[in-house]
């Protein structure tokens, strides 16, 4: 069991080194590098003094949505991160728009609304709820392969509704690894010319048409999702990853290389996260990305915060 364990661990996360019954990788909830999971004793241990956080096998397969028992008994190729879909997948929750004699959930329309989130978008991804988690869908050919529930405390103001401190803040569903997808990836997105990644889904959702924007669901660029990107039209992508995964866009962006894809990243004077840049400062980046020339490594694209916008 020891070795499927390792094996799972290979496959669901970046493992930097084996040593000892030890894997180390980065922190799947803070993305600190110094974390290490001992696979014999199947508990984990992060050394960044405020995170400190001590999953066990348990807490980390919940964190995925798939585990050891999911990799070896589904058809996996020698790929790790093959594509394995439950037989019958639903979305939980309720329709956020649907009235069943209550009214809408209005608390979870407002939540998402102070994120871009419209009325328009959460009909179109057949956005739901429960009172614990919202939940999007995620498609691919037609059908559900996988969903992401994002917790969030109702006790707060719909404002802050999404600043809670349940653990896991993400719950995917068993049997696929999120890894596997990217947001959105239908035959339209294959065509575009030019893609912008960002980590949070619901940023991808509001950002999508102003921006040819979707995410993959974190800051790792599997070899699957770098694939899809090869498969389709897209000849340049444009990181917009949180200001801490800047090594890992850089990193990837190399990967990116060897399939023929230019990137550009984006990286911010004082915030953390795109959608706390002013929205003209980020818009003009972000074309600046686009419109970058060929280079050998990735362009990078600096957003002074204390710059005016133009516009």
């Amino acid at each position: 069991m020891q070795n499927q364990v390792l094996d799972w661990l290979k496959a669901a996360f970046a493992v930097a080194r084996i040593k000892k019954y030890e894997a180390t990788f980065d922190c799947p909830y803070c993305g600190h590098s110094a974390f290490y999971f001992n696979y014999k004793k199947r508990v984990g241990y992060c050394h960044r003094a405020s995170c400190g956080r001590k999953p066990t096998l348990k807490d980390i397969i919940d964190l995925k949505g798939y585990g050891p028992s999911d990799y070896y008994n589904s058809a996996f190729s020698e790929d790790a991160q093959a594509v394995v879909t439950p037989a019958a997948l639903e979305l939980p929750g309720i329709d956020l728009l649907e009235d069943r004699g209550r009214g809408r959930d209005e608390w979870a329309i407002q939540a998402l609304g102070y994120r871009g989130v419209t009325l328009e978008h959460i009909s179109k991804w057949k956005i739901k709820a429960t009172n614990l988690r919202i939940y999007v869908p995620i498609i691919q050919e037609y059908k559900l392969v996988q969903y992401l529930g994002r917790v969030v405390d109702r006790s707060k103001n719909p404002k802050d509704g999404f600043n809670s401190l349940v653990q896991p803040k993400y719950k995917y569903a068993e049997g696929a690894s999120i890894s596997n997808f990217i947001f959105g990836w239908d035959h339209t997105t294959r065509k575009w010319p030019y893609v912008v990644l960002v980590e949070n889904t619901f940023n991808a959702i509001a950002w999508r048409d102003k921006f040819n924007c979707t995410t993959n669901f974190g800051s790792n660029l599997s070899k699957v999702q770098i694939e899809l990107l090869y498969k389709s039209e897209i000849r340049r992508v444009v990181f917009a990853w949180d200001g801490d995964a800047y090594q890992k866009a850089y990193d990837a962006s190399f990967k990116l290389k060897e399939y023929g894809i230019q990137s550009s990243i984006l990286s911010y004077s004082q915030s953390n996260q795109p959608d706390q840049v002013k929205p003209a400062l980020l818009k003009t980046a972000i074309e600046t990305a686009i419109n970058g020339p060929q280079t050998y490594g990735p362009l990078q694209v600096r957003i002074n915060e204390n710059e005016l916008p133009n516009r």
